[in-house]
């Protein structure tokens, strides 16, 4: 499960014994795919370049973050417990399991933990994409946010001490602060502005210890639709998604020289891109929408909307890559600043995403990996999440963790732990401190914790250790009570599974264990008495206690069968 892509010195405790509490920065993509990170030649299994199972990318270009995981560790068993962006970030910030609804005005429905850490002493910032909720309008963006909110003192343009704040009129995406050369012309992607604010703040601003995020809007749709920069000159594109310098260089040029040179292999691909590169194919060569109805499968996501194609498969993997690579930039400015000013090695770095890629439009062709599905959807293209963590001295460089279950909910109690917040100032979290997996040590989750997704009516995902993973309906059975006696109650429940998979062998689930609402027999039993243990030892969040009306211990239906 684990294997060092290069060695390197051991480190003595003394080296790496730090008193000072560390610093914290997470860095979110917007739909980036478990599979869009560059794969490793000759390096672990799950992340080797051209693999069936990898979730490497074959093209992909990022050497900022390609370092990043040489200096770091990379989970490939990581995950969102929110199917969307605002549950996902509900959970990243709270530590507990999400709503599966927007966070909407009202705001969080739990305490973040940006709000405990600026309590304890430490300076807090929020860079990008909002989405949590607290705002003064329907609109859910940072920039209808006071200063302030959830324990930011910096958000956006908004806390800057006076004389701090870059001069800058509108987010353009493009350099504006240090080390910038102003005759490069190239369009470095839509989040620059933000990328600016953080590293501005870095420099003028912090003062260890700091928590910082850094939420980029990059791949989220629309992809920018440019022309080749033979055709930049005349170019007419719609004006909101046009850079304002005409006859500039396009980041997706590299990747179209590279595939009109050598070709573009969609056979690099695992399996679960496959159906992708189809639709691309099929609506492009046809010139038609068609739509696809909402999936009878036990992870169906809402019904997709597959609009028509103008450019090529190829073409269109060379523009999302381009935006990948200019994320890539700014995220390599972001970690340089953390070198320049001399707070890297005592600096938590997380790179991840809020969950799976879109699927339904032109140019969204992020990668899931092996993984079947993507946003909106519990298979594992859709909740897989790429996940790269960095603190020189503390986690060991280098290697690739493909078993360790880490959840999106583990951020903050681990953080928490980190930072040694009392257990005084920190309330009860779903999630668990994962600190010693990052370091390297093995094990299962503790205190029998297990990631569940509430989906349309009353279904339900599970996911458990060594790879069990199922989708299962709550069945329950009502009666009459109440004063009246006309009061319809619940007066039974249970989990009926309806599909048993072990994506750690099958991580696309198109081998689902079947005949489990019947007689299941033979080799099921074992599976579904070892998926009954498991919810006995686990202890639901709220939420879906709430969901679905079945006590924190749900039984499955039909337990005698199983004995």
């Amino acid at each position: 499960a684990r294997r060092r892509l290069e060695t390197s010195p051991p480190t003595s405790p003394a080296q790496t014994f730090i008193m000072a509490r560390p610093n914290f920065v997470l860095i979110l993509t917007d739909d980036m795919g478990s599979g869009d990170l560059p794969c490793v030649p000759g390096g672990d299994p799950a992340v080797v370049c051209g693999g069936t199972a990898s979730f490497g990318h074959p093209y992909a270009h990022m050497p900022h973050l390609a370092a990043l995981q040489r200096d770091g560790a990379r989970f490939t068993a990581a995950y969102t417990l929110g199917l969307t962006c605002s549950p996902s970030r509900n959970a990243w910030l709270t530590g507990r399991m999400p709503a599966e609804m927007n966070v909407g005005v009202e705001g969080l429905p739990h305490p973040p933990v940006s709000e405990m850490l600026r309590a304890a002493g430490y300076a807090t910032a929020h860079f990008g994409k909002w989405n949590i909720g607290k705002t003064a309008t329907a609109i859910d963006t940072s920039k209808n946010i006071a200063a302030g909110t959830y324990g930011f003192d910096v958000i956006d343009e908004k806390g800057w001490p006076n004389g701090t704040a870059p001069r800058r009129s509108r987010l353009e995406g493009r350099y504006c602060v240090r080390g910038v050369d102003h005759s490069d012309r190239t369009w470095y992607g839509r989040d620059g502005g933000y990328f600016d604010l953080a590293v501005s703040w870095l420099y003028e601003v912090a003062k260890p210890p700091f928590y910082m995020d850094v939420w980029a809007m990059t791949p989220h749709r629309p992809v920018p639709m440019f022309p080749p920069r033979s055709e930049a000159i005349n170019h007419v594109a719609p004006r909101a998604t046009r850079p304002r310098t005409r006859a500039m260089p396009w980041l997706g040029d590299r990747f179209r020289d590279r595939f009109s040179a050598e070709g573009f292999d969609r056979h690099l691909f695992p399996a679960g891109m496959q159906r992708r590169f189809d639709d691309h194919a099929r609506l492009g060569a046809a010139g038609y929408k068609a739509k696809v109805k909402h999936s009878a499968q036990p992870g169906g996501s809402k019904a997709r909307v597959l609009q028509r194609y103008n450019t090529s498969l190829a073409d269109g993997m060379a523009t999302y890559l381009g935006e990948m690579y200019g994320l890539d930039v700014h995220i390599g400015r972001l970690l340089a600043a953390l070198d320049e000013t001399r707070v890297r090695d005592n600096t938590v770095v997380l790179f991840s995403s809020d969950h799976g890629p879109e699927q339904t439009r032109e140019n969204e062709l992020g990668s899931t990996g092996p993984g079947r599905g993507g946003k909106q959807s519990a298979f594992e293209g859709g909740i897989r999440l790429p996940y790269i963590i960095r603190w020189p001295g503390r986690i060991p460089p280098g290697y690739v963790d493909s078993t360790s279950l880490i959840g999106n909910v583990d951020w903050a109690p681990t953080i928490a732990r980190l930072a040694r917040l009392p257990d005084s100032s920190t309330p009860r979290f779903d999630g668990v401190s994962v600190a010693r997996r990052w370091k390297g040590s093995a094990g299962d989750r503790s205190g029998g914790a297990l990631f569940v997704w509430c989906l349309h009516g009353h279904k339900v995902a599970i996911r458990g250790p060594r790879g069990l993973k199922a989708f299962a309906w709550a069945e329950r059975t009502f009666g009459l009570g109440g004063r009246n006696g006309k009061r319809r109650t619940v007066v039974s429940s249970c989990l009926r599974p309806s599909a048993l998979y072990d994506v750690d062998v099958d991580p696309g689930e198109r081998s689902a264990d079947a005949n489990l609402t019947h007689s299941p027999t033979g080799a099921l039993l074992p599976r579904l008495a070892r998926l009954h243990a498991l919810l006995q030892a686990a202890t639901w969040s709220d939420v879906h206690v709430a969901r679905l009306g079945m006590g924190a211990r749900p039984p499955i239906c039909g337990r005698k069968k199983l004995e």
